[in-house]
């Protein structure tokens, strides 16, 4: 895929959220991103997927497993998220996911 590959090749993790950002439409004009970068953080926002409850949550975590691998793929070192947060309701129990 041509975006991941502009994504990988940047120099630094920022540079690749800035692109990713600016070109994500030349693949995909049914979806948007938007950056928005702070002193010590980035924040990636998409919006909510178009479907049911299931169907949002499922769409929202296989694109978050896919961006954050592709994230992790381009870092050198250890990546971990400050914080990672959906559009759908808190599950209930959370404790496999911690």
């Amino acid at each position: 895929h041509g975006l991941a590959v502009v994504f990988l090749a940047s120099q630094d993790l920022g540079t690749a959220l800035e692109r990713l950002a600016r070109y994500h439409v030349v693949v995909n004009t049914a979806f948007t991103l938007s950056l928005e970068r702070g002193a010590a953080r980035a924040s990636l926002f998409g919006p909510p997927l178009d479907a049911d409850e299931e169907g949002r949550r499922v769409g929202e975590d296989a694109r978050t497993a896919i961006f954050l691998d592709l994230c992790r793929s381009g870092a050198e070192g250890v990546l971990d998220p400050l914080e990672v947060s959906f559009t759908y309701p808190k599950p209930a129990d959370v404790s496999r996911h911690e």
